[in-house]
């Protein structure tokens, strides 16, 4: 039997998988695909919203009625720095991008390395790495 912490994490997770295509949701929307009750995505969104991982707006729905709050992925809330060491033909490069979750990957092989390496490519990746948000 799973705890109530690993649930509520497994339900934030649909949640955010839901999110990570960057459209924007009502809280009642959300209920309906990931199956989840609407209390509990409140419960759960108005936490995420007060964390920054989402941004609730009001948005007019229809001319009667009131304001819908619909809810999307703040892609300012987390940065992911991807790493492409490269050598060819002893040639070595390095190429490194800061990116949102709601964002592709357009590099081909994103993984963060740590290992020896000359002098100039080290240098390189601490000006990258000064840029990363912490």
């Amino acid at each position: 039997m799973r705890d109530s912490t690993s649930m509520k994490r497994e339900n934030k997770m649909q949640i955010w998988k839901l999110l990570i295509g960057g459209e924007s949701y009502t809280k009642q929307q959300i209920a309906q695909q990931t199956g989840l009750s609407v209390a509990s995505c409140n419960t759960y969104l108005n936490e995420m919203e007060r964390t920054g991982e989402v941004i609730g707006e009001k948005q007019k729905s229809h001319d009667v009625g009131r304001n819908a709050v619909v809810y999307q992925l703040n892609k300012e809330f987390e940065s992911i720095l991807c790493i492409y060491f490269e050598l060819i033909q002893n040639i070595k490069s390095i190429t490194a991008a800061v990116l949102s979750p709601l964002e592709v990957c357009s590099i081909r092989k994103c993984a963060s390395m740590i290992y020896w390496m000359p002098l100039s490519l080290r240098k390189t990746l601490l000006i990258y790495c000064s840029n990363f948000p912490m």
